[in-house]
């Protein structure tokens, strides 16, 4: 993060603001509810800032920017929500049904109700992103559940309605297994859990996580898409950057990069443990240096969240127990020795970074 030096006045009040005070999260009093075989609500935004969001069976939009009111566009999307991931053009969405396995394809500017055309694939999965157009990066469950791996997909208009998971490109395995059907490039440690993927479109790095090890690490985007195409193998050691040491983050992975390259790390250390959303400086100049800078828990429960980022409004959405909120300004606090928070002159703000305010 940059750093900016302490204005010293002659005169000054000096007073403390805590970490948490430093964001400022608002309800979404209007977000949809989960659908009754859904466990929860997923979403991401489109290219035009409008926040989309799937409950299992029902596809809400934004109905304008920084409001909160959203329209139902497509129905008949049945299971429980993954992740919906936009293609790099802004024209379609892919919604993962998640253990389910459907993984929908709907279009933006014309979104219609479900037909059985709309699956692309049929694959029990955690989380996706697009590295390219058309080839989509999952991080799924292997069929013997010994462990995770990272796989793509095309999903090409020449390659709709393709099912075959035999079709499916490993390029991260979690662990290494032998598989007749699948191109094996990149090893993974035995007995991994899935977490969520995120794309760092600045350094062009792509965030996955181990979440029995508890390993975060980066890998280039080209490096993915031409493990892909040429079915070479990479190794998650040598070839995934390792951010922070393991158990440093919440298990469920980076659920977005901020635009200034922080991470929000969603979840929670372990299974009945305290949770949260972590903002995390990855330091890229040197990964291992990594560290939280604080943990949002705007709900005040110390529950689960889910995090979502949208990249054109700079809003962050946090998303626990079925209730949704939204930040309206985020300033990076700076961590001290005491943990009291900030110190403010009546000249000048001495803190790391103020970030822009961000809206709905």
């Amino acid at each position: 993060m940059k750093r900016i030096a302490i204005v010293v006045a002659t005169f000054c009040v000096m007073f403390v603001v805590s970490p948490a005070q430093a964001w400022q999260f608002a309800p979404l009093e209007n977000f949809p509810a989960p659908a009754a075989n859904a466990f929860d609500v997923t979403g991401t935004a489109l290219a035009d800032g409008r926040l989309v969001f799937w409950n299992g069976d029902t596809v809400y939009f934004q109905k304008q920017l920084h409001v909160d009111a959203f329209e139902a566009v497509a129905t008949g999307y049945a299971g429980d929500p993954g992740f919906i991931a936009l293609t790099p053009d802004g024209s379609q969405l892919i919604l993962g049904e998640g253990f389910g396995g459907a993984l929908y394809r709907l279009s933006v500017h014309a979104p219609e109700d479900f037909t059985p055309e709309s699956i692309v694939a049929t694959q029990s999965h955690y989380d996706g992103l697009f590295l390219t157009q058309d080839l989509l990066l999952l991080d799924i469950s292997k069929p013997d559940w010994s462990g995770t791996e990272l796989v793509v997909l095309d999903v090409s208009a020449d390659k709709a309605g393709l099912k075959d998971v035999a079709a499916w490109m490993p390029v991260v395995r979690k662990p290494a297994v032998e598989d007749e059907d699948k191109g094996l490039v990149v090893e993974k440690p035995d007995f991994s859990y899935s977490a969520s993927l995120a794309h760092d479109p600045v350094a062009d790095t792509v965030y996955a996580f181990d979440g029995n090890a508890q390993e975060l690490r980066y890998f280039d985007r080209q490096a993915l898409v031409s493990a892909y195409e040429t079915g070479t193998t990479l190794d998650w050691d040598t070839d995934g950057v390792l951010v922070g040491a393991p158990g440093d983050f919440f298990t469920s992975g980076v659920g977005g990069v901020m635009a200034d390259g922080l991470l929000l790390v969603a979840g929670a250390m372990g299974f009945f443990e305290p949770g949260g959303i972590q903002v995390v400086d990855p330091v890229l100049s040197d990964p291992a240096q990594a560290y939280v800078l604080l943990v949002l828990d705007p709900a005040e429960t110390q529950g689960f969240y889910n995090v979502i980022y949208n990249p054109v409004t700079d809003a962050v959405i946090a998303i626990s127990d079925g209730k949704a909120f939204i930040t309206r300004e985020h300033v990076q606090p700076l961590p001290l020795a005491t943990g009291l928070g900030l110190l403010l002159t009546a000249t000048g703000l001495a803190f790391l970074g103020r970030r822009r305010a961000s809206r709905l």
